[in-house]
């Protein structure tokens, strides 16, 4: 038995030793291994910071051309477009103003309620063209100090106004008079400025031979049109229906083409008769025969 202990002391006391030793040794041995570590580093990042640099050039000659070589226009500030030339208090000003001259004279609504007539003032076409003028001179006077061709487009866009078809007949030199504009209910009613029309591509057809109701004016700028199909949503202001009567053959043009594009009629769709209506209608004139032969009778 103490011989036993004795092997058993020795052999730990033995592998304690190996394992000192071995401890001892190890950051002799790892030092090597610590170096290569760094070397490896440093390749792999040069090799990386040179890729890098290599697919950067590549890319800014070949795919992102920003340089000034490869741009083919010069660049240099483009000219503001008109509807930036004034602040916003000056837009307003010069709405109000034109507003308040866009009022008719008379709202007149034909016998049958199949057209309406606007009578507009000699001042709302002073108006319209002061503008059309204020705009030509401001655009006139940016292509001036600037680019030309861009100016030139935006000198067309302004010279393209609404209300060019009448100030077209109304600029040669001869006193401005009151102006009419018929429309019919179809094409009021086609070009609704409704919430639940505008700003969507709705396409309102089969409505050939509806009529006005109603015309109540909104404040002093709108007109709220009712018709006989039921829609009383929509509000007209002057503004827009001046600008909408320059336009409305065109206007007109447009919404047939539209509705031979989509295959749709300007007439109201046929719709089968009710059952019910006609059962009612059946029985009130069996009624009517059997009170007609209930008179002779007694005469």
């Amino acid at each position: 038995m103490y011989t036993r202990l004795t092997e058993l002391f020795f052999i730990s006391h033995t592998f304690r030793g190996r394992m000192s030793s071995t401890f001892c040794l190890q950051p002799s041995m790892m030092r090597p291994l610590l170096e290569q570590q760094r070397r490896f580093t440093s390749i792999i990042s040069r090799f990386s910071s040179t890729v890098t640099s290599h697919v950067s050039s590549l890319a800014d000659t070949h795919f992102m051309p920003l340089s000034e070589q490869c741009i083919t226009e010069p660049r240099r500030p483009y000219p503001r477009r008109v509807s930036m030339q004034e602040n916003l208090a000056e837009r307003l000003t010069l709405q109000r103003s034109l507003r308040a001259h866009l009022v008719p004279l008379q709202v007149i609504v034909s016998k049958e309620k199949l057209y309406i007539e606007l009578v507009w003032p000699s001042a709302a076409l002073r108006a319209v063209e002061n503008q059309k003028e204020t705009m030509a001179h401001t655009v006139k006077g940016a292509a001036a100090d600037g680019d030309d061709d861009g100016n030139d487009a935006a000198l067309h866009h302004a010279m393209e106004s609404p209300a060019r078809t009448v100030s077209s007949g109304l600029s040669q030199r001869r006193p401005l008079e009151e102006h009419r504009t018929r429309f019919l209910a179809e094409f009021l009613r086609a070009y609704s400025p409704s919430t639940d029309v505008i700003g969507s591509d709705v396409l309102i057809y089969g409505r050939r031979g509806i009529t006005i109701t109603d015309v109540i004016p909104v404040g002093n700028y709108a007109l709220r049109i009712v018709f006989s199909d039921g829609h009383s949503g929509g509000i007209y202001p002057y503004e827009y229906l001046f600008h909408l009567g320059c336009e409305k053959y065109s206007r007109m043009r447009e919404y047939i083409r539209r509705l031979r594009a989509k295959h749709k009629s300007r007439d109201p769709p046929k719709r089968a008769p009710s059952q019910r209506l006609s059962r009612s209608r059946s029985a009130q004139r069996a009624e009517g025969r059997h009170m007609n032969s209930h008179g002779q009778d007694d005469q």
